[in-house]
């Protein structure tokens, strides 16, 4: 075989091989994420993310939280919660997909996360059902996340579901530190990107979409919609 064809062959490979490593360390890095949010691990949770980019950002339902300290306050005050005695938030990872840019610096994921979650003192037990939308980036230690969003579909209290009552931290919100981290919550950047809960009584349109193959960072797309009806 011609030595172009070798070379050009040789070249493919690489880049297919460099692509697979790419897709499995940010799956690994979403997992650990998820394992870590579950035990309450403040020091690795935030470990998961590019703290050193100035617009690194995290955002969940109306509120938008960006940059180190924010991130970093909302999980200290987060995870003071989660542990507490019988407090459990389990999210699940389903139907990632993973699209790394071609100029390997950034790369889009989108998955279903389906879950539950339980805080005894306020007498809440609830389906936590969504998904996430996480934009990493390339560092010098590897991928890391650089915006994350929870998606919220469903939180219902598991004793009604989710036609019924679709609002579980309304209840939860009745226990004074859960009301105060709510209220902390309406303290922060409006998020530009709210996704709304599902609705029994309307269309739903649920975002985002699985990302599609792009060259470089164009942006924030949660809520691109291409499909047209």
């Amino acid at each position: 075989m011609p030595e172009k064809n070798w070379k050009d062959r040789l070249e493919l490979l690489e880049g297919r091989i460099e692509k697979a490593c790419d897709m499995s360390e940010i799956q690994n890095l979403l997992n650990r994420y998820l394992f870590y949010l579950e035990n309450g691990d403040v020091k690795k949770i935030v470990s998961c993310f590019a703290l050193e980019e100035a617009d690194v950002s995290l955002e969940l339902g109306r509120g938008k939280y960006e940059g180190k300290e924010e991130i970093l306050a909302f999980y200290n005050q987060r995870v003071e919660i989660g542990r507490m005695p019988g407090a459990m938030v389990e999210h699940g990872m389903s139907a990632p997909c993973i699209v790394c840019a071609k100029d390997r610096k950034t790369a889009r994921v989108t998955m279903l996360s389906p879950g539950f979650k339980c805080l005894p003192q306020g007498d809440s037990q609830a389906w936590d059902m969504g998904r996430y939308y996480a934009e990493l980036i390339f560092t010098e230690s590897g991928w890391k996340l650089w915006h994350l969003q929870w998606i919220v579909a469903v939180e219902a209290d598991v004793c009604y579901g989710w036609l019924a009552q679709n609002r579980s931290y309304l209840k939860e919100c009745d226990y004074p530190l859960l009301d105060e981290a709510c209220r902390l919550e309406e303290l922060v950047k409006p998020s530009d990107n709210y996704v709304d809960y599902y609705k029994p009584d309307e269309r739903n349109r649920f975002l985002p979409e699985p990302p599609e193959e792009y060259d470089s960072w164009d942006g924030y797309l949660v809520r691109k919609d291409t499909r047209g009806y």
